[in-house]
């Protein structure tokens, strides 16, 4: 008989562990060596980008506070536009650069390449443990789907 938590819990461990930033940024070995200077490319690109949506967010804040300050309702409304302005810029920089970091990579998009890699963290692990289809169908399978009735 198999402790089902415990390898349940070693498989969940295993996918955390693949898809925590480091892992898929940092590390990623799904990337060919030759491509880590592209890489590198794209660090830079987003560390530029967010850098300057700061710059230009302060600086917005500092002239609305220096010319709308005795305004309080049109100061309010746009420094909060700003605020959105720059929190939109920021997601929109590094959506861009997940993209182009999946096609890097060979994929079209993000998620599809973290799909792939949690894919082979998940069939790596059920290989190692060398699980039969017998012990996969009537213990594993099971005990997910009880684990999961509540999410159908």
């Amino acid at each position: 008989m198999m402790d089902i938590e415990n390898e349940l819990f070693e498989l969940y461990m295993e996918v955390k562990k693949v898809k925590k930033f480091k892992s898929m940024f940092l590390d990623s070995p799904f990337i060919k060596k030759e491509r880590a200077q592209e890489k590198n490319k794209i660090y830079l690109l987003l560390f530029c980008k967010l850098i300057s949506c700061l710059v230009l967010y302060i600086l917005c804040w500092f002239f609305l506070d220096k010319y709308l300050y005795e305004n309080k309702l049109p100061y309010t409304v746009l420094l909060l536009a700003s605020f959105f302005t720059f929190c939109f810029l920021t997601g929109l920089s590094v959506n861009q650069a997940s993209t182009k970091f999946a096609l890097l990579a060979g994929f079209r998009e993000f998620h599809l390449l973290k799909k792939k890699v949690v894919y082979e963290a998940f069939e790596k692990r059920l290989r190692s443990r060398n699980f039969t289809v017998n012990q996969i169908e009537k213990y594993l399978l099971p005990y997910l789907k009880s684990q999961n009735e509540d999410r159908l």
